[in-house]
């Protein structure tokens, strides 16, 4: 049986003796994945398109949007679905350049292109991938904070 594995550096020397121990390679092309359950420093999420899950870096993600009861990673590369819902993902990168902008945004601070200062205490942000978000007058402040303006 063959396995991707993503996990720290520390945890991979000890992930594959033992999996090796059981018959099982490491193979970067294989179609299952074994990932480290860290869920405060998480390095990638999975999602799905089309019935076919992908990986997903943390650092490639532009932002997250829900719609209805379904909640999309987007990327510049495309849209998945993930499993988890908003609120879980926002206590989960809180500390990783995420913060929601609105009830239906998590966006990735660091891909942001432009921010617009917009009437009522709002902001409009423009991410790298030409999607405009919202920051509405909820979240403002946050934002704000976390941007230092």
């Amino acid at each position: 049986m063959k396995v991707k594995l993503i996990c720290n550096e520390k945890s991979r020397a000890v992930l594959t003796e033992t999996l090796k121990q059981h018959q099982i390679t490491i193979d970067e092309q294989a179609n299952l994945i074994l990932s480290e359950r860290d869920m405060y420093h998480r390095e990638y999420f999975s999602g799905k398109v089309h019935d076919s899950i992908s990986v997903i870096k943390r650092s490639e993600i532009v932002f997250f949007e829900a719609i209805g009861n379904d909640v999309f990673c987007i990327t510049r590369e495309g849209r998945y679905k993930v499993e988890k819902k908003l609120y879980e993902l926002e206590s989960m990168l809180f500390q990783h350049s995420f913060i929601r902008v609105n009830k239906s945004y998590i966006i990735n601070i660091l891909k942001i292109e432009e921010i617009i200062p917009w009437i009522g205490s709002k902001y409009i942000l423009k991410m790298i991938n030409g999607d405009e978000i919202d920051v509405t007058r909820t979240y403002y402040r946050g934002f704000k904070a976390m941007l230092g303006l």
